[in-house]
């Protein structure tokens, strides 16, 4: 019997996750699996400290996300009710196991500013007033105060000072666009502008939501409103002055190393395939060198600083292996390993590889991709092995080069995986972004099908016959149109929370996403063209086995839409499966809940392309799944045989 890569490894909660270190320099907190969930986990630094585990009520919930307050004693952390994305935001402190909330329920909390000069209070962006605008308020995490600071009628993100005062607004334009102004008092002057793509790229990924530096007369942005690439742009607030201080002629800006102490870069990644270092402050080159040098073939990246900045936290991220976690000490210039991401994964053998690929577009556009197949398959072996594609989200994010759960597993199992950066993601370019607009189901979709079938055609390996795509949120609409527009050329597909009417997705979206309204249309089109892309408009064009699973608190895509898609084509199409997971939303935070969908689709692509599938143990009893269309016998009749 084949070994497999275990689901429960690479798809429920890593072993340790998400360090950081606190301000003092004193303390490493990480999040650990506890009771299905994550919580945190602090640990003196040296190597004979105890852990101590912070008193997080795992039992029901997740933690999201989490930072240090400058009190050096108080973690903030926050978590939603399973998958309304109200996120709630909660103090502990970590002497006295003491936890409360600092935010009202139902309201989503952003925080925006932790501040040296105010060490227990925090600057945060709150939807408590009006769901669909988020105002600037203070909180004090030793008393729960919350104090209104600045009350917001038109700004989608707002940028503080370190004594907390509203210094820069970004509002969103009907063209896509943003405008950004210097606020002052009750005063507004517009002083630059961002583009559609910046937008995104501010949206999709908290890098580049930069900030003011410590002094508050200077805001950083990736812009590119005059050219295609986003580059890193200085503002200065006091006289309007503008400096480029990075650029890249294949790629946008993608990350950034900050001198903690003056908030202003050191450093700025650009990334095509992989991540690319650029020196800005030529004092600190010799620290970027030595890092980079400590681990030539890996990404790095710096997770968090000491306020000294004397220590860096450092992740070094692969293909081949889970990440490792460094403390880099900047004075002595030693770097010292911390522990890996999992340990799991350190004797396992023959990981597949990503090798990073361009394919042409039919339309002459480079399209960015990363390809794996299984380590023990040679590339010309006459073996003919099946081809999944799994498509990102967004569509206006991107995938990226590293360790990848997905390939792993699926490469484990037997089958090449391709994963697609087409038009309309993010990280290539103002005018590769904006191709994408008006086209999720049409030169997109048409993207996706020309990179399958390059591969087919330059990898002989690759069985025609067998070509699958899946994916979550937009990767699982595409999954859905490509099986409707090109029903003789995908094998079959797997739907994860994708939308299934572009109309009724419109109609529905979240409060706080009616501030982007224009810039939704601008993205997916008019009524007709979103009429057009809309998967149940083909419902007898559909005839390949597909799985569809979607979260019963989804907020970003109503559950209404799929229930109705699958009465209309459980009456058409025989071989469909649908499962909903009652206790979570867009994504799903339950390991239990991640293993099972990744055992449903394991069990469905063993069935419909012949390749490898781990035992099925607990995972359907483990989770809360509910299968309303196919049968668990049949979908699981391959494992009860082996």
């Amino acid at each position: 019997m084949k070994e497999y890569l275990p689901r429960s490894w690479l798809f429920g909660h890593p072993e340790k996750s998400l360090p950081k270190i606190s301000p003092n320099g004193k303390y490493i907190s990480y999040l650990v699996a506890d009771n299905d969930n994550l919580g945190l986990i602090i640990q003196e630094r040296g190597a004979n400290n105890q852990p101590i585990k912070l008193n997080t009520d795992t039992k029901k919930y997740s933690i999201e996300d989490y930072v240090w307050a400058y009190t050096n004693n108080h973690l903030i952390y926050w978590h939603d009710e399973q998958g309304d994305e109200n996120w709630g935001l909660y103090s502990i402190n970590f002497t006295t196991q003491k936890n409360v909330r600092l935010t009202p329920v139902n309201t989503q909390a952003k925080i925006i500013k932790l501040s040296a000069k105010h060490p227990h209070k925090i600057a945060l962006l709150l939807n408590n007033r009006n769901r669909a605008l988020f105002d600037v308020c203070v909180v004090d995490i030793l008393n729960s105060e919350l104090t209104l600071i600045y009350e917001n009628q038109e700004y989608i993100d707002i940028y503080v000072d370190g004594e907390f005062n509203p210094k820069v607004g970004i509002k969103p334009n009907s063209d896509g666009s943003c405008r950004v102004d210097c606020i002052q008092g009750n005063q507004s002057t517009p002083f630059t502008s961002l583009s559609q793509l910046d937008f995104l790229c501010h949206y999709m990924f908290k890098e580049n939501r930069i900030g003011l530096n410590s002094a508050g007369d200077a805001v950083f942005f990736a812009q590119s409103t005059d050219s295609d690439k986003a580059q890193l742009v200085r503002f200065d607030l006091n006289n309007s002055s503008q400096k480029i201080l990075a650029s890249n002629l294949d790629a946008d800006y993608q990350d950034i190393i900050m001198d903690i102490k003056n908030k202003e870069p050191i450093a700025v990644a650009f990334n095509y395939h992989i991540k690319k270092w650029q020196i800005i402050s030529e004092e600190y080159s010799t620290d970027l060198d030595i890092l980079i040098k400590h681990k030539p073939n890996h990404e790095l990246k710096v997770i968090s600083q000491s306020e000294d900045n004397a220590i860096w936290l450092i992740a070094y991220h692969a293909d081949i292996s889970l990440p490792e976690y460094c403390l880099y000490f900047t004075q002595t210039k030693l770097i010292q390993s911390l522990f890996f991401n999992d340990l799991r994964f350190k004797n396992v053998k023959n990981l597949a590889t990503q090798q990073c690929l361009t394919i042409p577009s039919i339309d002459n556009f480079n399209i960015p991709c990363y390809f794996s197949v299984p380590p023990d398959v040679a590339h010309d072996s006459e073996k003919k092995i099946p081809l999944i594609l799994w498509i990102h989200g967004g569509p206006n994010s991107r995938d990226f080069w590293g360790f990848n759960p997905i390939h792993q597993w699926l490469t484990n199992r037997g089958y090449a995986v391709l994963s697609i950066n087409f038009r309309g993601s993010t990280g290539f370019g103002r005018t590769y972004l904006e191709a994408g607009n008006g086209q999720w189901g049409g030169k997109i979709a048409e993207d996706i099908k020309t990179c399958a079938e390059w591969v087919a055609q330059n990898y002989t390996i690759i069985d025609k016959t067998k070509i699958a795509i899946m994916g979550r949120s937009f990767g699982g609409y595409s999954a859905l149109m490509g099986l409707a527009k090109y029903p003789d050329f995908y094998a079959c597909a797997a739907d994860w929370v994708g939308p299934t009417n572009l109309n009724h997705f419109l109609a529905h979206i979240p409060p706080y996403w009616k501030i982007v309204y224009d810039m939704l249309i601008k993205l997916v089109g008019d009524s007709d063209i979103r009429l057009a892309h809309s998967p149940d408009q083909y419902i007898h064009q559909f005839k390949k086995p597909l799985f569809k699973a979607h979260g019963a608190h989804d907020v970003q895509v109503n559950q209404a839409g799929p229930d109705m898609f699958i009465q209309k084509l459980a009456g058409h199409l025989p071989h469909l499966w649908y499962a909903t997971f009652p206790n979570e939303g867009h994504r799903f935070e339950h390991q239990n809940n991640k293993i099972a969908f990744y055992a449903l689709v394991e069990a469905f692509a063993a069935k419909y392309l012949g390749g490898g599938l781990e035992p099925i143990h607990q995972e359907m009893v483990n989770s809360s799944l509910v299968l309303h269309k196919g049968s668990l016998n049949d979908l699981f009749m391959p494992s009860l045989s082996e």
